[in-house]
């Protein structure tokens, strides 16, 4: 059975970390194992909305997902539930996590989140390129010390 990781002290894997081609999926297993652990922290509890934004785009069941989690099954297992499911392009969601469709609410939104991160983090991320920091997925792999995307 996969160990629950303890978002209380680590981070989950990047939005942009993919399990056979499905960006989000190690992320969201990662948060609903630490979730039906007790061990989400701060986090959202499972199904927060990217995960619904995931589980939406491939028309999946979160019952369905969070009952193979609850019962441990590990990351292939899942994997191959999710490859027999889903109904969805990859690549079109993969894209959507990295070029979003503009939406001025969440424009609005991110211009704030962005600044407060830039300000929090200050020096201890030179490597940040914040004028590519454009989408919220963005914006959680840099609070989370994750690289962006190429």
């Amino acid at each position: 059975m996969p160990q629950a990781p303890d978002l209380t002290r680590t981070t989950p894997r990047s939005p942009f970390d993919e399990l056979e081609g499905y960006a989000w999926l190690p992320r969201m297993i990662d948060k609903a194992r630490a979730f039906y652990a007790g061990t989400h922290g701060e986090y959202s509890p499972y199904p927060c909305m990217g995960d619904k934004g995931f589980l939406g785009a491939f028309q999946l069941d979160a019952n369905a997902i969070g009952d193979l989690i609850k019962g441990g099954a590990d990351d292939e297992a899942i994997a191959a539930y999710v490859r027999q499911h889903a109904h969805g392009d990859k690549e079109a969601f993969r894209q959507s996590l990295r070029n979003p469709r503009s939406n001025p609410i969440i424009g609005i939104a991110l211009f704030f989140m962005r600044r407060n991160l830039k300000k929090k983090l200050g020096a201890t991320r030179p490597d940040v390129d914040w004028t590519k920091v454009d989408a919220i997925p963005k914006l959680l792999a840099i609070e989370e010390g994750h690289s962006l995307p190429a």
